[in-house]
């Protein structure tokens, strides 16, 4: 397994790890980070060697375009609320590769009346 985290496929890197989690449990919703304006070259093995020395990160994730180009904002969740609250105290605002970047809770998507609005979104 650990040989095939990371490796790229159809052009994004993917991510292999045993599932410990309860399909039956929800998600720990506070512990799901949004981060933005991340330079285009970060990938999300850069993201998650950024955000893992704040705890264990289950998931995380980079919003790419049709093209697999990061649009610059992801998705990091982690295990505990802790976790989430000590990177967003530590690492919002920092220059990581030059650029400050925003690091928030991820809010849930919502619908407006006309369409969906993703805003800070935890869904992916």
């Amino acid at each position: 397994m650990e040989m095939l985290d990371f490796t790229p496929v159809n052009g994004k890197s993917i991510r292999v790890k045993r599932s410990h989690r309860d399909p039956n449990s929800p998600k720990n919703r506070t512990a799901n980070l949004f981060i933005r304006n991340l330079d285009k070259s970060i990938d999300i093995e850069a993201l998650h060697d950024t955000f893992s020395s704040f705890g264990h990160i289950p998931s995380c994730k980079i919003v790419t375009d049709s093209n697999g180009q990061s649009k610059g904002y992801g998705f990091v969740q982690f295990d505990n609320d802790e976790s989430a609250q000590s990177a967003i105290d530590k690492l919002n605002g920092m220059l990581i590769n030059g650029k400050q970047v925003y690091v928030a809770h991820a809010l849930c998507k919502e619908k407006s009346g006309r369409g969906t609005s993703w805003g800070r979104s935890m869904e992916w």
